[in-house]
């Protein structure tokens, strides 16, 4: 077979196309994405043969629905005429020219991946939607021969709608058909939370939530934002526990504001598919939110593999990893992330060997703590001898805390050790004692793998150093550097469970 007969191969050229459009996919809005599309279009022009299979995945994921739109006709940015508070583009004509509406309908069966993003009010490009121009667009296609019950987009699986106010989102509630299995909805980023109506905008994010249960879809994954942290109104709490209830088969739920037993309820309905879940948890002066929290998280999904909690206006100085002990009956975690403004007190070895019981495959530990003054409430470096112990089979990221200001360090044990860590995240307030870094390479080198990676989240990658930097909190350079000094080390000691350097 010569090279220009394998060139109309349907498989072969579906996979050129694919990898042309992947290298566009991480970043929707990005260069990369740009020159991926505009390359799929000319392969849409080259010849009949390559036109069908690059129209599919040229269109199969847009980055705003006015992609879609544009293709009825020419638009303008002006003033709804319905609604004069709310700006949007609108059709420049009243009547649909028919060769682009039936242009119009072979496309949008073609999207499978849409993500549109208002930004308006940020004084960049305006894409919000007016809903004149939704109202035009299903007017053209009722019109269609056996056009039946219309969803603008009918194979559509993935959604993603952001906006600065939930009363922009209403075009959304279009956008979603049967097919839907992945959405994510946030319409009210944290930055802006200052300048807009609580109660007209709690009003508009219910009203979408009621829209959207008219929806035949099965979600699989669901995300919603609401307001900078804060509690949601009653009202919009019950619309979101009506809307939770109705799903049956969630696998994913980012809940992007606090917590509250009603709805844990409704998220309930979907207790054994659930794997994943990001959300937060609003305390008060005691540690009693947290573990009523964590009880019902623990009760309502045994099949969680992800957890990732961010707690909210903490009055509580300091709260222990024992208040999250009913998190232990989750034996599927392998991802447990808590992300707190207040110090988390130093873990200790019985809770440890606690979660090595409770977490058998627990893969990733992130303990972050973001107090307004660095804590020196934190965990010896000893402490990793006892995660290395009871987690060290599984764990390949860990974050967390540490202080050396002690020496002489633990002798390490031979069958003590970290087997697959690969990340180690030094936090915030670890520290040092000047003079001991080299004790603690040794440690470090004694108990983790020589492909091991120090980070620090506030820096760039640290060991191997990707340039001469100053880390913060003290000390770790010195550590990082005697650790890159002579790996050779490393890997020569490795058996016999301790380093010297």
């Amino acid at each position: 077979m010569s090279a220009n007969q394998a060139l109309f191969i349907p498989e072969l050229l579906l996979e050129v196309f694919r990898s042309i459009e992947r290298g566009g996919a991480d970043e929707p809005n990005s260069h990369s994405n740009a020159s991926a599309k505009a390359t799929l279009s000319r392969c849409v022009l080259v010849c009949k043969a390559w036109e069908e299979l690059a129209t599919d995945v040229l269109w199969q994921s847009i980055p705003s629905a006015l992609y879609l739109l544009n293709i009825l006709g020419p638009m303008t940015f002006l003033q709804d005429p319905e609604d004069q508070e709310n700006p949007g583009w609108v059709f420049v004509d009243t009547i649909p020219n028919p060769d682009l509406v039936h242009r119009f309908d072979r496309l949008r069966g073609r999207i499978l991946t849409l993500t549109h993003f208002d930004n308006m009010a940020l004084g960049g490009y305006p894409s919000t939607i007016a809903k004149a121009a939704i109202l035009f667009v299903m007017s053209a296609l009722a019109k269609l021969p056996n056009s039946g019950e219309v969803y603008l987009l009918p194979r559509v699986r993935r959604v993603t709608w952001e906006s600065l106010r939930p009363s922009l989102v209403s075009p959304l509630t279009y956008m979603v058909a049967p097919s839907t299995t992945h959405l994510s909805i946030h319409p009210w980023p944290m930055f802006w939370v200052s300048q807009l109506d609580s109660e007209q905008e709690s009003v508009a994010c219910g009203a979408l939530l009621r829209t959207m249960m008219a929806i035949p879809c099965r979600l699989e994954t669901f995300h919603f934002t609401y307001g900078g942290g804060g509690s949601m109104p009653q009202r919009l709490e019950e619309d979101m526990v009506h809307f939770l209830s109705a799903q049956r088969s969630l696998e994913s739920a980012g809940l992007y504001f606090p917590l509250t037993a009603a709805i844990i309820e409704g998220l309930g309905a979907s207790g054994h598919t659930l794997r994943s879940l990001e959300t937060s948890i609003q305390l008060g002066e005691t540690e009693f939110e947290i573990i009523k929290i964590s009880d019902l998280i623990g009760t309502s999904f045994p099949r969680l593999e992800n957890l990732s909690l961010r707690l909210l206006d903490s009055m509580i100085p300091g709260f222990s990893m024992s208040s999250f002990n009913s998190l232990l009956k989750l034996n599927s975690l392998r991802d447990f992330t808590i992300r707190s403004t207040n110090p988390i007190s130093p873990l200790q070895a019985h809770q440890i060997e606690a979660m090595g019981k409770g977490w058998p495959v627990l893969e990733r530990l992130v303990l972050e703590a973001w107090p307004l003054e660095p804590s020196d409430a934190v965990a010896p470096i000893s402490i990793l001898s006892a995660l290395a112990q009871h987690l060290g089979h599984s764990l390949t990221h860990l974050y967390i805390d540490m202080r050396c200001l002690d020496v002489p360090l633990p002798e390490a044990r031979g069958d003590v050790r970290f087997t697959r860590l690969r990340s180690l995240d030094i936090g915030r307030s670890s520290k040092i004692a000047m003079g001991s870094e080299r004790a603690v390479a040794n440690y470090l080198g004694s108990l983790c793998p020589k492909n091991l990676k120090i980070t620090n989240s506030f820096r760039r990658m640290v060991w191997p150093p990707i340039e001469p930097i100053n880390l913060q909190p003290e000390g770790w350079d010195e550590v990082a550097r005697i650790l890159n000094e002579r790996p050779e080390h490393l890997s020569e000691s490795r058996e016999m469970g301790r380093v010297t350097l």
